[in-house]
């Protein structure tokens, strides 16, 4: 389904059954649902693209994506399921469901389901679920289980929630999210992966700090075998530079993150490369597994020497010795020894001096 360019005032797209089979030839473009109309009132509810099979694509992928809405508006993008398919692209843009280009002002992409897939891109920035800008923000009770992803383009950044336009966004919630069981493929040698499972970027005032809160981070890995430094996080918070932006983080669990390329810094949450305000508290994090070279690390909670936070209440346990089953087919524990006396660490702070670390549990076992 595809809506070309114009404006209205209410559009609705709703309920609709899409499957997409192209075997047997190289295709262009891979749209489930494409939407370039501006429209004050968008509603992208209930539908659902699934078992579609494109092994052979070199056009753009869009699962379920509006565009259309340049800085006016609202999108409702809810309800939507994509599921069960296994589409390969040499296109270097990939976008699974949500919004990007043009967005809406106000943006709510709610209680989405996102499962089963087997998506390949050349990307070097893919989002799963993509929030990109709009001023309001808010992604809440989306739940991204059992996909395997594979970003062949160098250097590549992939989050199963993001956003990458941080100026715009002022209001932003991410709460209730289940992000469980989700693995980038082998990479090649040459590649280096940074994979998040919510990796958001705003400008959140002080008045109004952003909120990343009771979400369910688990079982994501990577697998290959490239020696480059990967960064494998459950949670990446970013805020735009300046010291009047500020973001929460709390209440989040994290656990059973894992890689089998050996070289890999595993970290619960990342809060890296701000100069910003960040507040983490009450979170649980546990179970986090490297991977063996030189440059592998498990780090509960990562924090930038430029950022100004308070770390509190957390709850962090890295025993190398509980090991874990993956799921059949999401990779492997290949072993949990760690090469230097570093490389095991609670909350890693890289430099700076406006930092605060209270009541909080941490146990290291290796």
């Amino acid at each position: 389904i595809e809506f070309g360019t114009g404006s209205t005032t209410n559009l609705s797209i709703s309920n609709n059954q899409i499957k997409i089979n192209n075997s047997n030839a190289a295709a262009g473009e891979v749209n489930g649902i494409k939407n370039d109309v501006q429209a004050t009132n968008l509603v992208m509810n209930a539908n659902r693209v699934y078992d579609c099979n494109v092994p052979s694509a070199t056009g753009i992928l869009r699962g379920i994506l509006s565009q259309g809405n340049a800085g006016a508006g609202t999108n409702n993008i809810t309800n939507n399921v994509l599921e069960n398919s296994i589409i390969t692209t040499t296109n270097p843009s990939f976008f699974g469901l949500g919004q990007y280009l043009s967005f809406a002002s106000v943006a709510n992409i709610n209680n989405n389901r996102i499962s089963g897939n087997t998506f390949s891109s050349a990307a070097t920035t893919l989002h799963l679920i993509n929030g990109n800008g709009s001023t309001t923000l808010t992604m809440n009770n989306n739940t991204v289980t059992n996909n395997k992803l594979s970003a062949t383009g160098a250097n590549a950044t992939i989050n199963i929630l993001g956003g990458s336009t941080p100026a715009n966004t002022t209001s932003l919630t991410v709460s209730g999210n289940q992000i469980i069981n989700n693995r980038v493929l082998d990479p090649a040698a040459s590649t280096v992966v940074t994979f998040s499972g919510i990796g958001m970027l705003c400008k959140t005032p002080l008045a109004n700090p952003a909120l990343i809160s009771n979400n369910t981070i688990r079982k994501l890995s990577i697998g290959g075998v490239s020696t480059g430094i990967h960064n494998l996080s459950g949670i990446s918070p970013a805020v735009a530079s300046g010291t009047l932006q500020s973001i929460y983080v709390e209440n989040n669990q994290v656990d059973s993150l894992y890689s089998d390329a050996v070289n890999t810094v595993v970290s619960g949450i990342n809060a890296y490369n701000s100069t910003s305000t960040a507040i983490m508290r009450k979170n649980k994090i546990h179970s986090l597994f490297p991977g063996t070279g030189a440059n592998a690390k498990a780090v509960g909670i990562r924090v930038s020497p430029t950022y100004i936070d308070s770390i509190y209440n957390n709850f962090i346990n890295l025993d190398l010795t509980k090991t874990f089953t993956p799921v059949a087919g999401y990779g492997s524990l290949s072993g949990t020894a760690l090469s230097t006396d570093t490389s095991l660490i609670g909350v890693w702070y890289e430099g700076g001096t406006s930092h605060r670390l209270l009541y909080n549990t941490i146990r290291l076992n290796g």
